[in-house]
């Protein structure tokens, strides 16, 4: 038995939909691959297509999921999960590079249950934001002492 089969046409819709929303289908190709053994929490994998599978199919992106799965969830989850891995594409229009970033935003399911999404959301970005403004002192610094 083969490891990926190919997925069913309702599935593959709801990833080309969430590909055309975000423009991507006319920038790179991206496959959807049945991978029955595939079990992790976020419900998908994605990777770049090795340059000589890509090169052969014409395939830029694979992502791979087990479709016994994504046949259990509701509509609206199924767009969840298509719309979660195709979130972390981005081609750089300029160059031509192709990026796959990973999560952004990680937590326990216990934080999440005792406060609410909107604040862990802030937090992350409070977080985020006094990183952003040491780096900019820190720099400031350099620059002082530079001059």
């Amino acid at each position: 038995m083969a490891k990926y089969e190919d997925v069913a046409d309702e599935t593959r819709e709801v990833f080309k939909n969430i590909l055309a929303d975000r423009d991507l289908e006319r920038i790179i190709t991206v496959d959807i691959v049945n991978d029955k053994k595939l079990k992790n929490d976020e419900g998908y994998k994605i990777g770049k297509a090795n340059p000589y599978a890509s090169y052969k199919s014409g395939v830029d992106v694979v992502i791979y999921i087990n479709e016994d799965v994504f046949d259990r969830l509701d509509d609206a989850q199924q767009r969840i999960l298509a719309d979660e891995a195709i979130t972390g594409i981005s081609v750089n229009l300029e160059t031509g590079a192709l990026k796959i970033e990973g999560f952004n935003f990680k937590t326990h399911k216990g934080v999440i249950e005792k406060y609410s999404n909107d604040i862990i959301l802030t937090f992350k970005e409070s977080i985020k934001s006094v990183y952003d403004k040491m780096k900019e002192e820190a720099e400031e610094d350099a620059e002082l002492i530079k001059n």
